[in-house]
Parts: C-alpha cells; sequence; structure tokens
C-alpha cells in the first residue's frame, strides 16, 4: 500500500514539472546575430525589365546596329542654338552633304562608310544620318536602298527645308525620301507617277533632276519622263498627284487655293536646268478642273470659268504651255466654235 502511494506520488511531481516548464519568451539581448526564420514572409520586389522590342516599348528607338537610343535624343530639347559644332562619322561628298535643321535642333546627313561601301565601285553614300545638335548624340540612321547604282549617290535637298514642316528631303536617282525631323523618322519612300506609261531613252531616263514646293504640293521633273507632283496635305501618307491632262513632256496641274477657286500649272524645265513653276492664272480661277479623257493629250484645252452668274471659256495650248487670251466675243462661244477657232493659231 505504501508503495503504491509513493508511485503515485511521484507522477504527480512529474506533471507539475512539465507545466511549469512550458516556453516562455525570453526578454534578454543577445551578442548574436539573429537567424532569421525560413518560413518569414518574402518582401515584394518590382523588376524594371526594357523590352527589346520597340513597339513594347514605345519611347525607344533603335538604330540599325541595335543600340538603343532614348528620348533624350529622340526629341531633341533645348535653347536653339545659332551655331554647332557637330560632325558626321563618314565621308560625305564634294561640297558637303548635309542640313542643319535648327529648329529641331537636328543635323542630318548623307555619308558613306565601311557599312555602305561596295567592293568593285568604293564609297557609297546612302547612310542617313542625324544629330542632336545641342550635345552631337546620334539620334538615328538607316542604310538606304542602293540608288540603281552604288556609286550614285543620295542628294538633300537643302532648299526644301521648312521650319514650321520640320521636313527634309533626299533626292534618289528616280525616288525620294522624306526625313521627318519633329518625328525623327523617316517617312514612306516617293515614287513618282505618270498619267500614261513612260519608255526609257537610256540610262539617264527616268533620272530626277530636280525639285520645288509649291504650297502643299511638292513639283519634281526627271529626265525623259518631264513632271510628276505629290501632295503633302498629310505627311504620312504623301500620295502622287497626276496631271489633269498631258501632251508629250507638258503635264497641267490644277491645285485648289480655296473652295471651288483653282490655279494651274505646267512645269518646266529650263535651260539652266531650273524649275520653272509659273502660276497661268493671274489669280485662281473657279472652274471645273476635270478634264475628259478622250481630250486630255489634245494641243488645245478648253474650260469653262464661272463668273458671277455666266461662264466664260479659258484655253490652253498645251504644245507651247500657256494661257491663250481669246478675244471677248470668243470667250461665249460653245467649245466646238472655239476650237475651230484656236486650230486656225500657228
Amino acid at each position: 500500500m505504501r508503495l503504491f502511494q509513493l508511485v503515485a506520488l511521484c507522477i504527480c511531481i512529474s506533471l507539475f514539472a512539465c507545466e511549469e516548464t512550458a516556453p516562455t519568451t525570453d526578454t534578454t539581448t543577445s551578442s548574436q546575430t539573429p537567424i532569421k526564420s525560413s518560413t518569414t514572409e518574402p518582401k515584394t520586389i518590382t523588376e524594371t525589365k526594357t523590352s527589346t522590342n520597340p513597339k513594347e516599348n514605345p519611347t525607344e528607338e533603335y538604330n540599325n546596329e541595335g543600340t538603343t537610343i532614348t528620348d533624350a535624343a529622340i526629341q531633341p530639347k533645348g535653347t536653339t542654338k545659332n551655331t554647332h559644332d557637330c560632325t558626321a562619322k563618314g565621308t560625305q561628298v564634294e561640297g558637303g552633304n548635309n542640313i542643319w535643321m535648327k529648329a529641331q535642333n537636328t543635323l542630318l546627313c548623307v555619308v558613306a562608310d565601311k557599312s555602305t561601301a561596295d567592293k568593285n565601285l568604293g564609297d557609297s553614300h546612302r547612310k542617313l544620318v542625324s544629330y542632336n545638335t545641342n550635345d552631337c548624340s546620334l539620334i538615328f540612321e538607316r542604310l538606304l536602298p542602293i540608288n540603281v547604282s552604288a556609286d550614285f549617290p543620295y542628294y538633300i535637298k537643302e532648299d526644301l527645308y521648312k521650319a514650321d514642316k520640320g521636313l527634309a528631303f533626299i533626292k534618289g536617282f528616280r525616288n525620294i525620301h522624306c526625313y521627318d525631323a519633329n518625328a525623327q523618322t523617316l517617312l514612306p519612300i516617293m515614287n513618282p507617277k505618270y498619267l500614261t506609261d513612260r519608255e526609257a531613252q537610256d540610262a539617264q531616263s527616268g533620272m530626277i533632276k530636280e525639285l520645288k514646293f509649291e504650297n502643299q504640293y511638292l513639283f519634281g521633273y526627271a529626265t525623259d519622263f518631264g513632271s510628276f507632283a505629290f501632295d503633302l496635305t498629310d505627311k504620312k501618307k504623301m500620295k502622287p498627284v497626276l496631271p489633269s491632262a498631258e501632251r508629250g513632256s507638258q503635264a497641267l496641274y490644277f491645285q485648289e487655293k480655296e473652295k471651288g477657286f483653282f490655279q494651274a500649272y505646267i512645269p518646266k524645265m529650263n535651260d539652266d536646268e531650273v524649275l520653272s513653276l509659273k502660276a497661268l492664272f493671274s489669280k485662281a480661277k473657279k472652274l471645273n478642273p476635270v478634264i475628259p479623257k478622250s481630250v486630255q493629250n489634245n494641243r488645245f484645252l478648253v474650260l469653262k470659268e464661272v463668273v458671277g452668274t455666266e461662264k466664260q471659256a479659258v484655253a490652253i495650248d498645251m504644245n507651247k504651255g500657256v494661257l491663250i487670251d481669246l478675244p471677248k466675243d470668243v470667250r461665249s462661244k460653245n467649245t466646238k466654235e472655239i476650237l475651230t477657232w484656236l486650230k486656225k493659231l500657228k
């Protein structure tokens, strides 16, 4: 009996000791670096990643070598300077082949370098590059297509730059490139179109000789092919403009100056190879510029100008490219009678 009581007493003491030794928080400061628990909740880490796809990363552009060009270069900022000391890498044709687009703080150049060199013909001036004239950093570079032959340079037309438009035109042998310095990008290539098919006479046929502005139109003249034009109203969709009539190399264009009022032009290349765009009318006339296809290549063209409540004839000699001064009594006649009168002219 005494043995049983002794065993029971030992069990009770053991149970009491377990309750007393339950874990407690130690408030003492340890000199040992505490070990972080592996169950600690991780912090959220935001990773900044730059895409290599320009479409996914619209604030960046890439040159042909894959170098990232940042917004600071894409949109040159800062006070417009009166001078700059930027120099393009590569060689230029004699006399230079560049333009300082001052309003856009941009220097645009056509150069030749190792990337354009032809093993047989040597330098090929077809690399288009632009620099920010505030710090001379590279903005843009592009290899233009071979210009018919590798040794035929592209030429920047300095005289066509207009600060408000921010456009620079680069003349190729048979086509035109346009650089938009406001967006620092190359716009779609411009290929001349003509009212009728052209046949090359020799290797020089189709070579663009000159370009000239007239309001929203860019006119040009090509060897043996004659004149052509582009409408620049929408610079993202600069479209060819076909003439209303054409006889030989003489092409007649109408340009609307105000609603329903048109001016007429027959572009001519003079002996000094200067493109002339003399207007045919002293002022824009209210008329219908559409000429029937059946008479588009006639020597004499007769149109009707609306003057008040009346219509008066306007006649053009396409052989000479001039407006014919019709006598007052002839202007009111019908078209057939006017043509009979015109055929008596030399």
